[in-house]
């Protein structure tokens, strides 16, 4: 399959993916891989290095407020020629985060769009990677 069929192949189909992990250590390994395992078996290969480096903050962030025993939930889709990548975790209201913290600089950065829900109790961050190619960029007059 070509680039262009597994792009044309991403942007017209749903796809979602979801896993509860423990909010400690080892849950952005774990959250890295699946990001990995899914994308490619979706044919969004060429995202996957910014679809990691986006879970992986949201999940280090999530998991270092969450209750010791606490778990998260991370949601994968692609639909609409995007992926997109939320981290629900259960936090008390009272410890969500604004979003101008440092922690969301990366995210910031990287994805297209991204913004902090409030839940009842915590609350889900989201992130979203366009997949469509913007093409060769553009020339400036000199």
């Amino acid at each position: 399959m070509t680039t262009d069929e597994q792009r044309i192949r991403a942007t017209t189909a749903v796809w979602h993916a979801h896993a509860v992990l423990p909010a400690d250590t080892t849950a952005p390994r774990a959250a890295r891989r699946m990001v990995t395992s899914v994308l490619v078996a979706w044919g969004c290969s060429e995202q996957v290095e910014l679809a990691e480096l986006v879970a992986n903050e949201l999940v280090v962030e999530a998991t270092s407020a969450a209750p010791e025993d606490g778990l998260i939930e991370l949601h994968l889709s692609a639909e609409d020629g995007s992926i997109l990548i939320a981290v629900t975790d259960d936090r008390a209201p009272a410890d969500t985060p604004c979003p101008a913290e440092p922690a969301f600089f990366l995210v910031d950065r990287i994805a297209d769009a991204w913004g902090v829900e409030p839940l009842g109790v915590g609350r889900r961050v989201w992130a979203r990677i366009d997949m469509t190619d913007p093409g060769p960029p553009e020339e400036t007059a000199g």
